[in-house]
Formats: structure tokens, C-alpha cells, sequence
């Protein structure tokens, strides 16, 4: 749901577990288990409704540049190219 989440361009909080944390910036990954911290966040989040949104479009942006299909094919094909060289 991360991946969709950044490509639709929403805002998003997680929380650091698995590979999350390869996809976000720090500023948005939280500790699991700390609901006094998702409650804080989640509100100032709310409060900054503009500033959000410029950050899940600038996500949204990184995305599309480096995780989407056709830039992980790219890389994979480099990667064989390099390989054949």
C-alpha cells in the first residue's frame, strides 16, 4: 500500500518496519507502536494540508523516477549491459 500511496500522490505516515523505510524519507517514518506520536503527526499533518501535499507530490515524483516499472527495467537492462560489456 507505501508504493501505491506515493504513486497516487497522497500524503502518507508509516511506521519503520520491513522495507518501508527504502521508499520514505525519515521525516515521514514513525516508531511502531507509538500511537501519542501517529496522533501528534497525523495532526500536524492536518494542520498543513498545502505543505503536504507539495511533499507527496515530490514523492509521487521520485517515484515515477526511480522505483516505477519502466525505471526498474531501465536499471535492470544497464545492469545486463554492463554485464555483456
Amino acid at each position: 500500500i507505501v508504493l501505491e500511496t506515493v504513486a497516487a500522490a497522497k500524503p502518507i505516515l508509516a511506521t519503520m518496519v520491513g522495507g518501508i523505510a527504502e521508499v520514505l524519507p525519515d521525516h515521514r517514518l514513525l516508531p511502531p507502536n507509538d500511537a501519542a506520536l501517529l496522533a501528534a503527526r497525523i495532526k500536524q499533518a492536518l494542520s498543513n494540508r498545502d505543505g503536504e501535499q507539495q511533499l507527496a507530490n515530490e514523492l509521487a515524483a521520485r517515484f515515477r523516477q526511480q522505483l516505477s516499472a519502466s525505471a526498474m527495467s531501465r536499471k535492470i537492462a544497464d545492469f545486463y549491459t554492463s554485464l555483456a560489456r
